[in-house]
C-alpha cells in the first residue's frame, strides 16, 4: 500500500505532500533509529500540545498520534527534498513509523502487533520468535518482544507499572507473576499475564479484547446464537433472569456476557465486580440508527448508559508492604450498598465462587456472571472443586446450592476450526431451589448439543422462570426443534 492510500484509510484524510517511492528498505538499522528519535521527539512535541487529545478516551489515542506523525512526517520530508537528501523509500518509511509509534506507546515491538485487528492473543517466551493466535484460530509465527530475555523482561515490566488509568502492577522477583489490563488499543485494550524468575525465561500471553461494543443481534449474524437462543435469552435477560455463563478458556465466555448486558434497559443501575476489568459496560458507546458511534460537542463518544447507573469495580493487590489489598469479595459487599438492579461477576476462579455464590443469593435480580467449565453438567464437578479449596474448605451443598439460584446455564464452546457456539442451555428450577435425591440441583435440559455440536431444543422452561419469559414475549413455540435455524457452516463468514 502506498504512503498516500495507508493515510486514506487512517483515521484523518491528509493532503499527499510527500509520497515515498516503492521499493526494499535501503538504509541501516542505525540511520533508521536516529531517525525514528529525531521524528520521535518531534511527535511528542505535538501531542504535549494537542488540545484535540484532552478530549479523547485512551483507547482513541492511538489513531491521532498516527495522525501527528503522518503530518510531521511530510514536514520532514519535504525538508530533506529541499536539502536535495536521497528520498526515504517506503519500506524505510514503514520502519520509521513503526519503531516512532512503537517508542510513544513504550510498547515496543508489541505496538503493530496489538494494531492489528485479526490478532487475538500473543504469546511470549523470552526472545523467541511470538505466536499469534489469528481470529479465523490459526497460530501464526510474529516478532520477537526484545532482542534479550533481559529487554523483554524490562518491557514486560514497565508495561506492568505504567499504565495511564492507574490499574499498574508490580512485576518483580518478590512478585513474579502479574495479571494487567492493557488499554493500549480499543474500548477495553487487552489482559497480560505474565511471569518471570519462576520459568527459564520471562513468559506471557496478551488477550485482546476485540469484541467489546457486541450485542446478542451481533452474534446472531455471526453464527454464535441461533433465533430461538436469541428469543430466549433476550426474555431471560429482560426477565432479570440470573444467568451463567460456562466453558473453556478462549470459548468466548465474555463477549456472550457483554452482549446479554447490553439487553438490560438503559435506566437500570449496575454494577460490575472483576478481578480484572474487561466488560467494559462503563465505557460502551451510544450508537445512532445507523450503528455510528454518537459524539458530544467535544467529539467524545455520549455513553451507552448513565454514567451513574454504572459502577465498575476492580480487585487490587497488596503493595510492597502488604497492605491495602481489595478483593473481589470486597467490592461485591461495597457495590451491594449501591443499591444496583444488576450485579455482573466477571469470570470466577478459585476462591473467587464464593464472590459469585453470595452475589447469587443476596436477593439482587438479574444476576450473571461466567466460570470455567467443559459443559453445562460439568458446572457442578467444577464448583464443588472450587469451594473445598477455599481456606478453610466449605461444604458441597453449599456450593451446589448456591447453583441453584441461577435461572440458566449457558455452555460457550469453540470447536477446531475456531468458530465459537452455544451448544447447551441448562435450566434450574427445583422447589424452593433445593437438591434432589442425587445431591444436585433440579433441572431441565433446554438445549443439548446436536450432530455438529451446536444447540438444538430438547425440553420447555416450566414454573415460574416460564411464566417470566412469557411476560417479555417469549414463546414456548421456539422449543420446537423445526425452528431451529442454525446457518450452513459454509454460509458463515
Amino acid at each position: 500500500m502506498t504512503t498516500d492510500a495507508k493515510r486514506a484509510s487512517g483515521p484523518t484524510s491528509l493532503p499527499a505532500v510527500y509520497v515515498a517511492p516503492s521499493g526494499a528498505s535501503t538504509l541501516p538499522a542505525d540511520q533508521i533509529n536516529a531517525y525514528v528519535d529525531e521524528l520521535r521527539e518531534r511527535v511528542a512535541t505535538r501531542i504535549a500540545h494537542d488540545e484535540v487529545l484532552d478530549g479523547m478516551d485512551p483507547g482513541e489515542r492511538p489513531m491521532r498520534h498516527l495522525s501527528l506523525f503522518y503530518e510531521e512526517l511530510d514536514a520532514w520530508s519535504q525538508a530533506r527534498a529541499r536539502r536535495g537528501d536521497r528520498p526515504l523509500t517506503e519500506a524505510d518509511e514503514d520502519r520509521i513509523q513503526n519503531g516512532v509509534m512503537a517508542a510513544l506507546s513504550g510498547l515496543g515491538p508489541l505496538e503493530a502487533l496489538l494494531q492489528r485487528e485479526d490478532v487475538e492473543d500473543i504469546y511470549f517466551n523470552g526472545s523467541h520468535p511470538t505466536m499469534l493466535r489469528l481470529a479465523d484460530g490459526q497460530k501464526v509465527e510474529g516478532p520477537p518482544l526484545g532482542e534479550s530475555d533481559e529487554r523483554v523482561r524490562q518491557l514486560v515490566a514497565s508495561l506492568a507499572s505504567s499504565q495511564e488509568d492507574g490499574s499498574g502492577r508490580e512485576l518483580s522477583q518478590s512478585k513474579p507473576l502479574l495479571a494487567v489490563r492493557m488499554p493500549a488499543v480499543g474500548l477495553m485494550g487487552g489482559r497480560l499475564s505474565a511471569a518471570i524468575d519462576v520459568t527459564p525465561s520471562p513468559v506471557g500471553t496478551i488477550r485482546v479484547h476485540r469484541h467489546v461494543d457486541i450485542t446478542l443481534e451481533d452474534l446472531l449474524e455471526r453464527g454464535t446464537i441461533d433465533s430461538g437462543l436469541y428469543a430466549l435469552l433476550k426474555a431471560a435477560v429482560l426477565a432479570s433472569g440470573k444467568i451463567l455463563v460456562c466453558g473453556e478458556p478462549g470459548a468466548g465466555k465474555t463477549t456472550l456476557l457483554r452482549a446479554l448486558c447490553g439487553v438490560i434497559p438503559p435506566d437500570q443501575a449496575i454494577v460490575t465486580v472483576e478481578d480484572n476489568r474487561e466488560l467494559g459496560l462503563h465505557v460502551m458507546p451510544r450508537r445512532d440508527e445507523h450503528g455510528e458511534v454518537v459524539r458530544d460537542e467535544h467529539g467524545k463518544p455520549v455513553p451507552m448508559r448513565p454514567p451513574a447507573l454504572v459502577k465498575a469495580y476492580e480487585s487490587r493487590p497488596a503493595n510492597a508492604e502488604g497492605m491495602g489489598a481489595i478483593t473481589m469479595a470486597d467490592n461485591l459487599h461495597q457495590s451491594l450498598r449501591d443499591s444496583p438492579d444488576r450485579v455482573i461477576v466477571g469470570e470466577t476462579r478459585g476462591a473467587d465462587v464464593t464472590v459469585m455464590i453470595d452475589a447469587i443469593s443476596n436477593g439482587v435480580s438479574g444476576v450473571m456472571a461466567t466460570i470455567h467449565a467443559d459443559s453445562a453438567k460439568g458446572i457442578f464437578d467444577r464448583v464443588v472443586q472450587m469451594v473445598r479449596a477455599v481456606n478453610p474448605p466449605l461444604p458441597a451443598d453449599y456450593a451446589l446450592r448456591g447453583l441453584a439460584y441461577f435461572d440458566l446455564i449457558v455452555f460457550m464452546r469453540r470447536d477446531r476450526r475456531h468458530r465459537r457456539f452455544i451448544s447447551e442451555v441448562v435450566a434450574f428450577g427445583g422447589v424452593n431451589r433445593s437438591l434432589g435425591d442425587n445431591g444436585l440441583p433440579s433441572y431441565t435440559v433446554l438445549y443439548q448439543a446436536g450432530e455438529d455440536g451446536r444447540a438444538v431444543p430438547a425440553g420447555r422452561p416450566t414454573g415460574k422462570l416460564l411464566e417470566r419469559l412469557v411476560a417479555e414475549g417469549w414463546s414456548p413455540d421456539w422449543m420446537d426443534p423445526s425452528n431451529s435455524d442454525w446457518p450452513e457452516w459454509e454460509d458463515l463468514s
